[in-house]
């Protein structure tokens, strides 16, 4: 049960504020799964704003939609001095973020 976690995050030492946190990043964790994305163009896409699951993942790990959508659905390219950013389409999107739900556990 959950009592049974706290009791045994207690047993572990865990503080309350760590106990917090592991349930909050599980929590935003799996509310990500289930995040979705709109195909813009061939090669272009966005995270879905009107997804139910998306402001519990901004609310618990802190993030704009902004800045979420920009570290999902762009990548970035470092050439000498200068700096190219181009989007991915929806897909590219899609396995990123399968790749950071997992990277996350």
């Amino acid at each position: 049960t959950y009592q049974d976690l706290l009791e045994a995050m207690d047993t572990m030492g865990f503080a309350p504020e760590e106990q917090k946190d592991i349930l909050a990043i599980t929590c935003a964790v799996l509310h990500s799964s289930n995040l979705t994305f709109n195909s813009l163009s061939a090669d272009e896409s966005e995270i879905d704003r009107e997804n139910p699951h998306l402001e519990p993942v901004l609310s618990l790990m802190g993030f704009t939609a902004e800045n979420l959508n920009r570290a999902l659905c762009y990548f970035s390219i470092v050439a000498g001095k200068e700096k190219h950013t181009r989007s991915l389409p929806k897909q590219k999107a899609e396995k990123g973020t399968e790749a950071l739900i997992k990277a996350t556990y």
